[in-house]
């Protein structure tokens, strides 16, 4: 994969796009930054990382047949794949926060921002944004973070990691088949933060105790709540309250 080094950047997701805007970029491209000074995340937060301490790039695929009939796919493989990486790292309860936050022992390590391009209404290319909390140790104002150095007591090289994240993630999209697809979202679910647990989640302002029963093909939250009734929730509709 070829890997573009910025020595900083408001968002690498931005500068990719932008530079497929000016080049035809087929093949895997990574913008790698040790300073993000503007990164975005789900529902227009911003992701905040401490310069040259942590991971902060973006990755381009051009999407194969398989994963065009299924989009959703993208956010398992890609959760999957960075999890499997961090995984030999031994960090402590290592999870899934739909639909793509990585925690670790209850904190957040992790998030990710797909943006994805489409053709005649079909996923043509996508653009994944990465950030990883590796060695800064200061979170103050922000009780839900922490970091891989925190949760294991060593400090890690940012690029070994990237090297070994940007393996995995070609892999996992390469290898991926259609008939993959029951066996990658098991286990996705598996690894499912709160799945299956009674938790507290708030929906236009006003809370509710249910249980997450997974999610469905097309990558929607399925929530049973205490009605009985299973429910359906887009990211933008639901928060869970951790």
């Amino acid at each position: 994969m070829k890997i573009i080094k910025v020595d900083a950047t408001p968002s690498t997701n931005s500068f990719l796009k932008e530079l497929l805007r000016k080049q035809n970029i087929i093949k895997p491209t990574c913008v790698w930054t040790k300073a993000q000074t503007n990164g975005r995340g789900q529902r227009g937060s911003k992701w905040q990382s401490e310069s040259g301490k942590n991971l902060t790039f973006s990755v381009f695929f051009v999407t194969n047949e398989a994963i065009k009939a299924t989009p959703f796919v993208l956010n398992m493989l890609t959760t999957l794949s960075i999890k499997k990486v961090l995984n030999r790292y031994n960090l402590p309860q290592l999870k899934i926060k739909w639909p793509n936050d990585i925690l670790s022992a209850n904190k957040k390590i992790g998030g990710i921002l797909i943006e994805n391009s489409y053709q005649n209404g079909v996923l043509s290319e996508t653009v994944i944004g990465v950030g990883i909390n590796i060695n800064q140790e200061d979170f103050t104002g922000l009780p839900k973070a922490s970091s891989v150095k925190n949760l294991i007591g060593i400090s890690l090289s940012l690029e070994g990691i990237l090297d070994e994240i940007l393996n995995s993630l070609e892999t996992f999209f390469k290898n991926y088949q259609e008939e993959d697809f029951e066996k990658v979202k098991r286990d996705f679910e598996a690894v499912l933060f709160r799945n299956k647990k009674p938790s507290t989640f708030e929906v236009s302002g006003n809370q509710f105790v249910g249980i997450i029963q997974g999610v469905s093909n097309g990558g929607l939250l399925k929530v049973l709540q205490q009605d009985n009734c299973l429910n359906y929730y887009d990211v933008k509709e639901i928060a869970l309250k951790y």
